[in-house]
């Protein structure tokens, strides 16, 4: 479950019940290239640290997953244990190339990591897929909530030794109304009969809030109907969207049910994917299902 919250998605393979995400191959509109290190520097050691699979543990995420200043070394800027080894940087490197040469052309497929805040050293509140959504970070150490993306690591990429615990690992479960084409299909939308259009093609994740505010700077329960916008749409983390406090009414499973967007999601599959506060998430599946499809429009 996911993001740069500021409440808190390399080519894995995974086994027949995971699903597949396709690391970027260019940086997010929002990174600050030039002021931050490069992307594709950064992006490969993301990967290579397994950051994609630490959204719900705060301390290593902050530490190591944030894009360094431009003027910033990873060995002093870092500590030892956020510095990858040789191999797991040629194996994150090599799993990129790969993925370059790739025919997918769904561009939003992919870990948002990159739109993460300009200050490598202390991050503000974050989503994590695990979504490799989540970050900005600010010039002063904050706490982070966390959203950890669903999805498993490749069998390349090394998971770091670090002296926290590990993160829950949630396994993707296919949905009930899961169809052929929902698995990675672009993101769409349909005019309704209203003044807003429901969105399709995306998928739907949760997080836990962790007691911190939101992108939206507000503090909610794990309890509350809350809803993080893929980074791409929610626009710069560092700003109040236009979205925060719209209303959303989401479709899965037969119901219909509204939450309120409080926070952003870098780590989305897509635009058109939302991560649900966990309350939010069980009106429609139990936790351990990971992820779902569904529809959803503004009300």
């Amino acid at each position: 479950m996911h993001a740069l919250s500021v409440a808190t998605f390399v080519l894995f393979s995974a086994q027949a019940a995971l699903g597949r995400v396709v690391p970027r191959k260019e940086a997010p509109s929002t990174y600050a290239e030039g002021y931050l290190e490069p992307y594709q520097q950064y992006h490969t050691r993301y990967l290579a640290i397994g950051c994609q699979f630490q959204h719900n543990n705060a301390t290593f995420f902050n530490a190591c997953c944030h894009p360094m200043l431009a003027t910033e070394t990873l060995e002093t800027a870092r500590p030892s244990y956020c510095i990858p080894s040789s191999a797991a940087s040629s194996s994150a490197a090599a799993a990129q190339a790969t993925s370059d040469n790739s025919t997918d052309d769904d561009d939003t497929d992919d870990c948002d990591d990159g739109d993460e805040d300009e200050s490598s050293s202390t991050p503000a509140p974050t989503h994590s897929a695990t979504s490799e959504s989540h970050p900005e970070s600010s010039s002063s150490s904050s706490p982070t909530s966390t959203h950890t993306h669903t999805q498993q690591p490749s069998t390349h990429t090394q998971q770091p030794s670090t002296p926290t615990q590990p993160p829950a690992t949630h396994t993707q479960q296919p949905a009930p109304q899961t169809t052929s084409s929902s698995a990675h299909a672009a993101p769409s939308s349909d005019s309704s009969s209203g003044s807003s259009q429901v969105f399709t093609g995306g998928h739907a994740t949760f997080f836990y809030q962790n007691g911190v505010a939101g992108a939206c700077g507000q503090v909610h329960s794990d309890s509350d109907f809350i809803i993080a916008l893929d980074q791409q749409r929610y626009g710069n983390s560092g700003d109040r969207s236009q979205y925060c406090g719209r209303t959303i009414a989401i479709t899965a499973n037969g119901k219909t049910v509204n939450g309120v967007v409080a926070d952003d999601c870098p780590t989305c599959d897509n635009e058109n994917s939302l991560d649900l506060s966990s309350g939010l998430f069980q009106q429609f599946y139990e936790l351990s299902v990971g992820e779902f499809d569904m529809s959803w429009q503004f009300v």
